[in-house]
């Protein structure tokens, strides 16, 4: 391949990655990158898993789709593997028939041929590896290992790029004293589950549920007291709900919970099983049990977004304080 053509596909690779947030997506503009400049039978681009101890192939080109699901190995077993991942060394293979069964991990379906598997190093720490594998005995010339090695690079910041994206989206959607999502967030979660569910014709239910007197309990314990309340209510909220429940925060004392495939009956049975819990708890500097009150409101036919439940939902909390304390109200008594 012509140096104009190896340059047009690198900066092809390289824009995609600029205009990505996505690993999977940067990693497989590299990947075709790295087939095409290096005339190569196929590619992989490994990443260790969260366990710190097994691979996964995030991006590959050339390779069965069985392969690609089934690759899973450890570091403890694969010396080869080691070498480039702890010890950021990389490993040529020149004719694989010559190879042994410590390399199988880096031979990518290839019986014979040659194989190239370079660290990928970010903040001076290998994370991962790219292998590029062809059918020929010494395919990969000096020139062609720079290439490998320039991916590799590109690889990296890639890594780099996505994780502090990754971060700070986490950082933003997640509440610092509390661990629950932001309303921010909830609302982006809350417009996600009501397409769902126009998509699919099901119910979804949102309720809004605070603590009764929490101003006045924060006034006469202070704010350490009224932090450890609220968190315990958080706490006793998370138990009642189910793993596919959405659970956000609204102000001072608000809990935001969206609950997917639910009626209103079903939420009011949730609100109920919720308070139930609330009212039964022990709470430290309480002199008397806490409650609290909640609203309910459900997604009406041909709503679209999250703004006009979120206003039914806050009505009916309001109306739910009306009633006085261990209060529930629905949208129909608005």
């Amino acid at each position: 391949m012509q140096c104009h053509d190896i340059f047009e596909r690198l900066l092809a690779a390289g824009d995609r990655i600029a205009n990505s947030w996505n690993l999977e997506e940067g990693f497989s503009g590299l990947a075709h990158a790295a087939q095409s400049v290096l005339d190569a039978k196929s590619v992989a681009i490994v990443l260790v898993a969260e366990d710190s101890l097994h691979l996964r192939i995030i991006s590959g080109l050339g390779l069965s789709r069985a392969f690609i699901n089934n690759y899973k190995p450890s570091l403890r077993d694969h010396p080869a593997l080691q070498r480039i991942i702890l010890g950021g060394h990389p490993v040529a293979l020149d004719d694989l028939a010559l190879a042994g069964p410590e390399f199988d991990a880096l031979r990518l379906e290839l019986p014979c041929g040659s194989v190239l598997a370079l660290p990928i190093v970010a903040m001076h720490q290998s994370v991962g590896l790219i292998i590029a594998a062809a059918d020929q005995p010494h395919h990969f010339t000096p020139e062609r290992v720079k290439i490998l090695r320039l991916l590799a690079y590109m690889a990296a910041g890639c890594h780099t790029r996505c994780a502090l994206y990754d971060e700070r989206r986490r950082l933003a959607a997640i509440d610092p004293d509390t661990g629950l999502w932001t309303f921010e967030f909830f609302c982006h979660r809350l417009d996600e589950e009501i397409a769902r569910s126009c998509r699919h014709r099901l119910p979804l239910a949102l309720l809004l549920i605070d603590v009764d007197g929490f101003l006045r309990f924060k006034e006469r314990h202070g704010e350490k007291a009224a932090d450890e309340l609220f968190a315990t209510v958080i706490a006793l909220t998370r138990s009642t709900v189910r793993g596919i429940d959405l659970l956000g925060r609204l102000g001072l004392d608000g809990l935001l919970l969206a609950l997917p495939q639910t009626d209103l009956p079903g939420a009011i049975i949730a609100a109920e099983r919720s308070l139930a819990a609330i009212r039964e708890a022990k709470f430290h500097h309480a002199d008397s049990p806490v409650t609290s009150s909640a609203g309910v409101a459900t997604l009406h036919p041909g709503e679209t977004a999250a703004g006009p439940l979120l206003a039914r939902v806050q009505r009916s909390l309001y109306s739910a304080h009306l009633k006085g304390h261990d209060a529930i109200a629905t949208e129909a008594e608005i």
